[in-house]
């Protein structure tokens, strides 16, 4: 049966992760410090591994270090919720590294990211029994202010929202070439 985590709650712990891409060059990391800083002065903490600002061969830092701060964040009993802060090709690179079968000893967690990190929350799905969250990744939430879709996503990540529905505007499919 699928496990649903506590959502994010007032003042707690996010794990920041750098799954594949590490917000090291600008825009990213201007985004990133700043989604950071409104996050803190909503009252949350922020603890992350030692490479969401990095950058190594195409990644964050090498595979065995992504997916042992990954766990290392989930295992952590003062981490309340994990987040990506960024997609890239590399996150592949990093999953036989992760060893689900510890990770079921500890209390399920959400875990957010779009991109890349879709290989890794199917997996927290299927091999954990937990549900996690497709949204959007840490630095989206540095711009002043939210647009309406980071309102609506954090509403999800805070228990606040439990069903989703369209925006008014889209793309009409006669204008999809």
């Amino acid at each position: 049966m699928m496990k649903y985590p506590q959502f994010l709650k007032p003042n707690g712990t996010i794990g920041l992760f750098a799954s594949s891409f590490g917000a090291d060059i600008d825009p990213y990391k201007t985004r990133l410090v700043s989604a950071i800083e409104q996050l803190k002065s909503l009252g949350f903490k922020i603890v992350s591994d030692d490479f969401i600002f990095s950058y190594f061969n195409g990644a964050s830092a090498p595979k065995e270090a992504r997916a042992k701060a990954f766990m290392d964040l989930y295992k952590d009993p003062n981490v309340d919720f994990l987040w990506s802060v960024g997609g890239g090709e590399w996150l592949l690179e990093m999953l036989p590294y992760i060893d689900f079968e510890e990770l079921k000893k500890y209390p399920s967690k959400f875990v957010m990211g779009y991109s890349d990190n879709t290989h890794l929350t199917l997996l927290m799905n299927t091999l954990l029994d937990t549900a996690s969250i497709y949204g959007q990744h840490t630095p989206e939430f540095g711009m002043k202010p939210w647009d309406e879709s980071l309102k609506q996503a954090f509403e999800i990540m805070t228990g606040n929202r439990l069903i989703q529905t369209n925006f008014a505007l889209y793309e009409a499919k006669d204008v999809i070439q």
